[in-house]
């Protein structure tokens, strides 16, 4: 009875187009679509320094982005507060300040970064429907920032 498993379970991977030389050249890894009208949170925070020379700062973002996969751009609108995230007793900083936000930016992606206007993050996607994906989170450092800050931002497409 064990054979005849196995010679069906072989016949349904031929069927199927599968074979063991098929599997032994990798699978084939397809960078998800990012597609259409996403909200999104963004949040952005840059390391200060105690001395005095900078109060660090603060950004968040409530944005609409929507990607255009035919070229590769992402328009962002929305709202943006921020300001500075420490002042020192005794100093007078920045009070936070909301600004409109209207820009575009190009893009790139693969199955683990997101590239906007050059800057690469660590991307983890959720589900797709209908080859879009619905939802994902990125993070990392802002190089055009040297670095000191960092950046998370969670997506809903609607």
């Amino acid at each position: 009875m064990p054979a005849n498993i196995f010679s069906s379970l072989a016949a349904g991977a031929l069927l199927l187009g599968l074979s063991a030389t098929a599997h032994a050249s990798g699978p084939v890894v397809i960078s998800p679509t990012l597609s259409g009208s996403y909200i999104v949170a963004y949040t952005q925070i840059c390391q200060g320094y105690l001395g005095g020379s900078s109060n660090g700062s603060v950004e968040t973002m409530s944005v609409t982005a929507t990607f255009t996969p035919s070229t590769k751009k992402v328009k962002l609108v929305g709202k943006s507060t921020s300001g500075d995230l420490l002042v020192p007793k005794g100093f007078v900083g920045d009070v936070l300040f909301t600004n409109a936000v209207s820009t575009t930016y190009s893009y790139s992606n693969t199955a683990t970064t997101l590239t906007i206007n050059g800057t690469v993050y660590d991307i983890v996607y959720g589900p797709s429907s209908q080859q879009i994906t619905q939802s994902f989170v990125f993070s990392g450092p802002d190089l055009p920032h040297g670095g000191s800050c960092a950046v998370s931002a969670t997506a809903t497409h609607q």
